[in-house]
């Protein structure tokens, strides 16, 4: 392998063209450093050649490695008023206009010859109308209560299940940036693959969007990449049968008399913390490991923060997930799923009850987490009022091992 197929997309780098070696301030355990040895290894093997490239040809971006700030002026998008007691012409009209967000362009995404066209959910849940979510280039910014799916195409007139981009992602993985400064406690920015392309029904959000909890009226797999705020970082596998003792991993997630996972700590992950600061942008990979039979061994899930030139990841892995009533494999399943192609969905919401992904449990006391008042009032913007995240610098690569 050379270094420029180890090195990995970065947001901005550092004026210095150093990398700082300095270690974590703690030891991980032992079966993390067998994980992340290799790719520790990669990681900066790729940011010494995105370095050295930069410099050198003094390019704004390098093909496959390095790449461009997207500026970012984009023009306010004006609300559609709707008028109280519709006629049928103004019915008709009202249904155009509501589609007007549409289609907001396309993004380029490394490994994808053409990118994707980003398709925006007009409906957030049924009855509430979803923010359109701006395509930058390289980047979506969404609005809180807005959802965005990845297409081959977009028209901008109808939903059709046939646009929506069935990825093929078993022995694969999927690079991304993302940007929680927004997301306080009671928010959820996530991004998830679902089975949309094979949806046969509108559906309650009238665009044929389908989860494993059904929040659009059908079911279907779905598998959590990351559900996340500035305080906690969740992924989780959905079979699309059974919602039971389903396998997670991460940190957060609480209640009075239960404790969600706690891979990390909060020196670890959070605002401030060693390794990743959510107050700046990191890095998600998500990568779907196959065995000698082509059969998925598993999710794994590693976070980075680049920009930040830090010598330690996080790390999850889940690797076992069977159906509690019949003991089913589970994860056989979902990767043939993942054979057939799912679709890659990214939305921003919040809710007053989010103490399942961000809350404490019994006994925990300055761990970071958030308190069910906190919840109870859910803070989803920056400093500037700015009620928005950002996933950007998207890349789908082969795994070599």
């Amino acid at each position: 392998m050379t270094p420029s197929d180890m090195a990995l997309p970065l947001e901005r780098l550092e004026e210095s063209t150093e990398l700082l070696p300095d270690p974590p301030d703690s030891a991980p355990s032992s079966s993390t450093c067998q994980k992340a040895q290799k790719w520790s290894l990669r990681v900066l093997i790729g940011v010494a050649t995105l370095v050295l490239c930069r410099y050198a040809t003094g390019a704004e971006s390098v093909r496959g490695s390095a790449v461009s700030v997207v500026t970012r002026d984009v023009a306010n998008l004006d609300s559609l008023d709707s008028s109280d007691e519709p006629s049928s012409d103004d019915a008709d009209e009202e249904s155009t206009r509501s589609l007007a967000g549409k289609c907001p362009g396309g993004i380029s995404v490394e490994g994808l010859s053409g990118g994707v066209q980003i398709i925006n959910a007009v409906w957030n849940v049924p009855g509430e109308e979803a923010p359109p979510a701006r395509a930058l280039s390289r980047s979506i910014s969404l609005p809180l209560s807005s959802r965005s799916y990845f297409g081959t195409s977009c028209a901008a007139d109808e939903y059709n299940p046939k646009e929506y981009l069935a990825q093929n992602l078993l022995g694969k993985q999927l690079l991304f940036t993302v940007d929680l400064s927004s997301a306080g406690c009671g928010c959820n920015a996530a991004l998830y693959l679902t089975s949309l392309a094979y949806v046969e029904t509108e559906t309650e959000c009238k665009d044929y969007y389908c989860d494993a909890m059904s929040v659009c009226g059908v079911q279907c797999p779905e598998i959590d990449i990351m559900e996340a705020n500035k305080h906690a970082f969740r992924s989780t596998l959905h079979s699309g049968i059974s919602n039971a003792k389903l396998p997670t991993a991460g940190f957060g997630g609480g209640g009075s008399q239960w404790t969600g996972p706690r891979d990390w700590s909060q020196e670890q992950y959070g605002p401030g913390a060693r390794c990743i600061d959510t107050n700046s942008r990191f890095q998600v990979a998500a990568r779907f490991p196959v065995d000698e039979n082509g059969k998925l061994r598993g999710l794994e899930v590693v976070l980075l923060q680049l920009s930040a030139q830090r010598s330690c990841e996080l790390l999850l892995d889940i690797s076992e997930y069977k159906d509690p009533s019949t003991g089913e494999d589970m994860l056989d399943a979902l990767g043939k799923t993942l054979q057939a192609g799912m679709t890659p969905i990214v939305s921003y919401w919040k809710a007053t009850n989010m103490n399942w992904l961000d809350g404490h449990g019994p006994g925990e006391i300055g761990t970071g987490l958030c308190e069910k008042a906190q919840d109870a009032d859910p803070q989803c913007s920056d400093m500037s009022g700015k009620e928005e995240v950002e996933f950007s610098f998207f890349s789908i690569s082969d795994l070599t091992d």
